[in-house]
């Protein structure tokens, strides 16, 4: 198994569920020098790492994490490849780029009655220098302090959401048969008995029947508090890991991915202007949908949730590190300043 340092540099985009992994996914692969993969660990390639792991066992898990990031680029999945919309590429010739996109739009259809198939790969995107790739996922929140640790080449962006907006996205979610299913297992007890030995759940209390005698806004909100927590420790001592707040994203835009891509060595490129441009202008409220009118569904929790569900929410996660984040004022909400923001870009 591969232990050294692969020809490319790896960009960890890791959050909860409904906390705009997606559209941050897609604003770094509108990079004409990255190579996005889409929850690449839903797939059984990373089965024997536990879904909450400490992050000292590298010894045991190290050279299972470096062999798939080794094989991020190879992976051809529609799952994981093939997510709209596709962008040109540095690697990708105008020819390529046609073939690759003609090869993603041609799988989709078997993909939808197959569950997935393998798309055709005309990119060449491995000889490519300096090539950044985007492991985008909703599946190793607790664990990405073992996989940074691992493979110690790479940085990483924790994207976190207010607890009432991430709550009320599940519960859509949810009502809409939509959801993710590489996410864990939110509202059941699902990892719940692996999270509540981690240190923060110990000093906290909870047990597993707590948890189950709770209301699912109360299981949610903790599930929030204890995968966040335990992150946060998971990446204190990381270099070149951050958190960001999406409620950030969504009033800042351009001036937030002027960041990022400050932090991963990529300038904002025209193309990213663009799609910056038209996904925060965009209408479409679906779970996946990345072209949203960004400013004000930051907030549509706000007229989702009940008075009741909002106090529940915010006495579970009341004092936690994670909500320490929301000390400082959520950005404002009003679209005429994110409208200046646009003209003046």
């Amino acid at each position: 198994m591969p232990t050294q340092e692969p020809p490319f540099s790896t960009i960890l985009l890791f959050g909860l569920p409904g906390t705009g992994t997606s559209w941050l996914g897609k604003i770094l692969d509108s990079h004409p020098g990255t190579l996005y993969r889409n929850e690449p660990d839903s797939l059984s390639r990373l089965s024997p790492l536990p879904l909450v792991a400490d992050a000292d066992q590298g010894e045991t898990f190290g050279d299972a994490i470096r062999s798939f990031n080794a094989a991020l680029p190879g992976i051809r999945e529609t799952s994981v490849t093939g997510s709209l919309p596709v962008f040109p590429k540095d690697y990708l010739t105008p020819s390529r780029y046609r073939l690759q996109k003609l090869a993603i739009w041609a799988t989709k259809v078997p993909a939808f009655f197959l569950g997935t198939c393998a798309i055709p790969d005309f990119t060449g995107a491995s000889e490519m220098p300096d090539l950044q790739v985007v492991w985008k996922s909703t599946s190793s929140v607790a664990r990405i302090g073992l996989i940074g640790r691992s493979i110690p080449w790479s940085r990483g962006t924790l994207l976190v959401r207010h607890p009432c907006g991430f709550v009320a996205s599940v519960l859509r979610a949810n009502a809409s048969r939509d959801f993710p299913t590489s996410a864990p297992a939110l509202g059941a007890s699902g990892n719940i008995e692996a999270l509540l030995e981690v240190n923060s759940a110990k000093r906290k209390g909870l047990t597993l029947e707590d948890f189950r005698n709770l209301s699912l806004v109360e299981r949610l909100a903790w599930q929030w508090t204890l995968y966040y927590e335990k992150a946060m420790e998971d990446i204190e001592h990381l270099n070149g890991f951050d958190l960001l707040r999406y409620e950030d994203l969504c009033r800042y835009p351009f001036r937030t991915t002027r960041a990022i891509m400050d932090r991963y060595r990529m300038e904002l490129s025209p193309q990213t202007v663009e799609f910056l441009n038209t996904s925060i202008l965009g209408r479409q409220a679906d779970y996946y949908e990345v072209q949203k009118a960004a400013s004000r569904h930051a907030f549509t929790w706000k007229g989702e949730l009940s008075g009741d569900q909002i106090g529940r929410i915010l006495a579970v996660t009341e004092g936690s590190p994670p909500m320490g984040l929301y000390e400082e004022a959520l950005p404002e909400e009003e679209p005429r300043a994110l409208d200046r923001e646009v003209s003046e870009t």
